[in-house]
């Protein structure tokens, strides 16, 4: 189904989630050859700036984390000797 249209199906309160299930199927490197129709329901305006606003949320969490360096010197996973070793 997945590969068909990009639909993920999943029954009752399956361990995995949806974004679980595509992270899997994105890993193994399955891509859908197409799209759910329901996906035209959406006027093509309303589908694009549904997608801009997606595409913001992400860029703004991504500039508020840290670098993964840092953060692993924040939780003490890193030492400044690790870290010096790696670059």
């Amino acid at each position: 189904m997945f590969r068909a249209n990009g639909r993920i199906y999943r029954e009752h309160n399956e361990l995995f989630t949806e974004t679980s299930w595509l992270a899997v199927m994105v890993g193994q490197g399955i891509e859908a050859e197409s799209y759910h129709p329901a996906a035209d329901i959406l006027p093509d305006d309303e589908t694009l700036k549904r997608l801009v606003h997606i595409r913001e949320v992400i860029a703004n969490t991504a500039r508020m984390m840290p670098m993964q360096d840092d953060f692993l010197r924040q939780i003490g996973g890193l030492s400044n000797v690790t870290a010096r070793r790696a670059s």
